[in-house]
Order: structure tokens, then C-alpha cells, then sequence
């Protein structure tokens, strides 16, 4: 089960999914500590969203009320970036 958090909070961070969807790498931070980063699908109607990183190879789906915070500007990893 999920906690919902401030509503304000929440709308913040659907602002930046959308925006963000699928155009930049986005750090996903979750309420249980785990971090993701990676390229985000995210669709309000039901408040779940994808994240692919291609660089490492893990994806998994995620809840909008499990997200702690959203951060834009990120970097994937360099020395995987720069592999032929």
C-alpha cells in the first residue's frame, strides 16, 4: 500500500514527468530510498509510468505515490556512455 503525499507535491511531480517524457534522462528518488535514473513514459489518467535505462538495462513501472522526488538534470553513466 501506498502513502499519498501533499497533493501539491504530487501535482509538482507529475508537472515534471509529462514535461520530461521521454526527452531527458530523469532521477527518480522513491519514499523507500531507492534511486532510478533513466528515460520516463508516464500517463496521468492512471498515475503509472515506465523507466528504461538503456545504459545498464533495468526497467520497472512505478506509481506516482511512491515517488519522493523528481530531478531533470542527470547524467547516465560516462564510462558506459563511452563503451563502442
Amino acid at each position: 500500500m501506498v502513502r499519498r503525499a501533499d497533493p501539491q507535491k504530487i501535482e509538482a511531480i507529475i508537472t515534471k514527468l509529462t514535461e520530461q517524457n521521454t526527452r531527458v534522462p530523469v532521477e527518480l528518488l522513491f519514499k523507500d530510498g531507492r534511486v532510478k535514473v533513466g528515460f520516463v513514459t508516464y500517463i496521468k489518467r492512471t498515475g503509472w509510468g515506465r523507466f528504461i535505462n538503456r545504459m545498464t538495462e533495468e526497467s520497472g513501472k512505478f506509481n506516482v505515490h511512491e515517488l519522493a522526488a523528481v530531478h531533470v538534470d542527470v547524467e547516465l553513466e560516462e564510462e558506459l556512455r563511452n563503451t563502442p
